[in-house]
């Protein structure tokens, strides 16, 4: 009977070892696998900034975060605007093609981007100034003042980092991303944009010729006005 007892608070031993082993195996293969991420629209107009908070949940840090982003046509980043920050690989545009500020969207392509952070806690927080182009001009009375623009959803890379490693960590090719955890992110932005309406085409053409003309007659009024003082 003691024999028994003895093998049964073994077994039962064993078996609550294997159960703990298994369980702390679990939560530690699960410990940095999520990622809550916001991403809101600041300002209004054609200039915006995005702002990011990202929170690495299961750990206290450090963490680096990788955010890639494809903006639509309609949306660009001033290089010149963020140059420091490219310069510090915080932003790397993925985009072979030189970003042209002035042309409207219709004109334009979407652009790769990617957004690195790192922190010394769990948290990150950062902004991107962004900018909207112009759209080409529609119908107003069927189409409304403004054109919807929706960003697409990013995709997420984060891992925790060696505090030896801080801050001295760059943005890094995506393809060496390989071991990092990686996270899909639902998340609605939506913008809204004003748009040249074609009922007012008539009103701005007539405009225009009007201070067309008088510039030019208060031009030639004052060039003879000088021939005059000169002839004089």
């Amino acid at each position: 009977m003691g024999s028994f007892l003895s093998n049964s608070v073994i077994k039962q031993i064993i078996s609550f070892v294997i159960f703990s082993f298994a369980c702390s195996y679990g939560v530690e293969s699960q410990k940095y696998e999520f990622l809550k991420l916001t991403r809101s629209a600041l300002n209004s107009g054609f200039h915006r900034i995005l702002q990011y908070n990202a929170l690495v949940e299961g750990t206290e840090g450090p963490t680096q975060i990788l955010i890639t982003e494809t903006f639509p046509k309609d949306v660009y980043l001033d290089p010149y605007q963020i140059a420091k920050r490219l310069e510090n690989n915080e932003i790397k545009i993925m985009t072979e093609e030189q970003i042209n500020t002035e042309i409207p969207s219709y004109q334009a392509k979407p652009i790769n981007v990617q957004l690195c952070s790192v922190s010394k806690s769990n948290f990150h927080s950062f902004e991107l100034p962004i900018h909207l182009r112009y759209q080409k001009p529609h119908d107003c009375f069927v189409l409304g003042d403004d054109v919807a623009i929706s960003l697409k959803n990013p995709t997420v890379y984060f891992r925790t980092v060696d505090i030896k490693e801080f801050p001295d960590l760059k943005c890094q090719k995506i393809e060496e991303y390989g071991s990092w955890s990686q996270q899909k992110v639902q998340i609605d932005t939506n913008f809204k944009v004003p748009v040249g309406c074609l009922q007012h085409f008539p009103l701005v053409g007539i405009l225009t010729l009007v201070t067309i003309s008088i510039s030019t007659f208060y031009i030639c009024s004052v060039l003879l006005k000088v021939n005059k003082k000169k002839i004089l």
